[in-house]
């Protein structure tokens, strides 16, 4: 969609793309001269992207590391106080700073969901996911589903 590519892809599992449909929040790490660098960041997973839509300032820390060292991993997870329930996604993924028509199409998903975010306007990003790890524990302890981008 926003980046137009036909690169061939297995498709994600079903029961990631709706835990990822059903959450707005992820964490984003990076790591620039200083050390390592962790945020958090309202997102909407684009699903034929395979990627999470976020918009992020080039003035925070989290923007220039994106901008400088594009490789990134972080999380989506369920705040559950019984460890019998808990979900989360752990990702790696490569950041893109869209412009042109792909930053349109994305700030129009973006602002569908969060229409708030049309008061500070910010630049609009892909993180272009290359691994997904899903831990259910609802499925069994433990229980993981991995999927991995074919290069």
């Amino acid at each position: 969609m926003f980046m137009r590519r036909n690169l061939p892809y297995e498709a994600i599992p079903q029961p990631i793309i709706d835990y990822l449909t059903s959450h707005h929040v992820l964490s984003v790490a990076g790591m620039d001269e200083q050390g390592l660098w962790a945020a958090n960041c309202f997102y909407v997973w684009s699903p034929v992207d395979q990627g999470f839509v976020i918009l992020s300032s080039l003035k925070t820390r989290h923007g220039r590391i994106m901008l400088d060292s594009p490789q990134v991993c972080g999380t989506v997870v369920t705040q559950e106080q019984t460890i019998a329930h808990l979900q989360g996604i752990q990702y790696s993924a490569k950041a893109v700073l869209l412009r042109d028509e792909a930053e349109k199409q994305a700030r129009k998903l973006y602002y569908e969901v969060f229409p708030i975010a049309r008061a500070k306007p910010a630049p609009v990003w892909l993180l272009e996911v290359q691994s997904l790890k899903m831990t259910n524990n609802r499925l069994g302890f433990g229980h993981k589903t991995s999927w991995q981008r074919i290069p």
